[in-house]
């Protein structure tokens, strides 16, 4: 291929990007961006051992969450009844916001807004201070009519810096439409930004009214209460080099897993681990832990590399965790998240 072609071409894709970007009419729509993807094995395992523990036999939609504050209060009340381990958490929040729509532009077939969703105002009317609270569900609800006969697509970009970021496209049918915006709105919340602006862009349809439903909570306190309270006589001390088995922290940020962005609370907790050497006889976990080191003494008298290792310190007993979280029917719940914490390390 000569040099001139292979510019002409590069050119030609480049010039094609920029008109999707551009939002020109003869784009095709992409399907909806759902939570970011990664097939490592052990975030894989690691989803896939929530969702048993949870009876859940989909990824929750968290576009189609449908719930209300008298719901959320209830599962609130319901988790603080659970009898497995609970973070300290205030009473969450669910706002809905009405936005301030800028004059709608018509061109063709084509409808779009500016919506603006001014939530400094809601905190001054709910007498809240939003700095202290945390954005951990954010729902975009649109009520759509399509063209008698024909389907619509809608594309949907965050504004709210001035800039215009595509956040998703999809087809669309008459009637309710929700969008997933929990990662912009509440990354903007933690920059001091106030107003969330959406630029929403519809084809072969009209834009009836936008609202925002925001679930806000806010659990940083009531984690670091929980993390002195759980602190005990099986935890290592730090001033020991090579420590006998015991319990040592392992901090499980669930908000840094996008596989796991249905869970609402909590978003971090201590799961803590095992480590330390097994001496003979140190804190068996069971008869068996006694049998293999005698069977590994006996080794050794033998060969001085053993076939039998010895007993390893490991998890003995586990605790259960209570989490709130929306399930694959749309709805928010409370659940248990079983043998998730350490309790007590052992030689096993």
């Amino acid at each position: 291929m000569k040099l001139g072609q292979a510019l002409l071409i590069l050119a030609s894709s480049l010039a094609l990007q920029a008109k999707d970007q551009n939002g020109d009419e003869r784009s095709t729509p992409v399907q909806g961006i759902s939570v970011l993807t990664d097939d490592r094995p052990d975030v894989k395992a690691l989803q896939e051992g929530l969702m048993a523990s949870l009876g859940l036999s989909s990824h929750p939609d968290l576009s189609k969450l449908n719930t209300s504050q008298e719901a959320v209060l209830k599962v609130y009340s319901e988790y603080w009844s659970s009898p497995g381990e609970k973070i300290p958490i205030g009473e969450p929040r669910l706002w809905t916001v009405e936005a301030s729509v800028a004059p709608k532009r018509h061109s063709g077939s084509k409808d779009s807004l500016i919506a603006t969703f001014d939530l400094e105002k809601k905190a001054e009317t709910e007498g809240m201070d939003i700095s202290l609270w945390l954005a951990r569900l954010a729902h975009l609800k649109l009520e759509v009519e399509s063209e008698k006969g024909k389907r619509g697509y809608l594309t949907l970009y965050d504004k709210t810096n001035s800039s215009k970021e595509h956040l998703e496209t999809k087809w669309i049918d008459n009637g309710s439409q929700g969008f997933d915006v929990t990662v912009p709105v509440s990354r903007h919340l933690e920059t001091a930004a106030r107003k969330i602006v959406f630029y929403i862009r519809c084809r072969r349809c009209r834009i009836l009214s936008s609202t925002l439903e925001v679930l806000l909570i806010s659990e940083e306190r009531g984690l670091k209460r929980w993390k002195r309270d759980l602190a005990g006589i099986m935890d290592c001390r730090t001033d020991r080099r090579q420590p006998k088995c015991c319990r040592t922290k392992m901090t499980v940020s669930i908000k840094k897993i996008p596989q796991l962005n249905y869970i609402i609370h909590p978003l971090e907790f201590e799961a803590y681990r095992c480590e330390g050497r097994c001496p003979r006889q140190y804190r068996p976990a069971h008869n068996h832990a006694l049998v293999q080191d005698y069977v590994h003494q006996e080794d050794k008298k033998v060969d001085k590399h053993p076939v039998t290792p010895k007993p390893c310190c490991a998890p003995k007993t586990l605790k259960d965790l209570e989490i709130m979280y929306v399930d694959d029917k749309h709805t928010f719940r409370s659940g248990t998240w079983k043998n998730v914490i350490v309790e007590e390390c052992a030689c096993s």
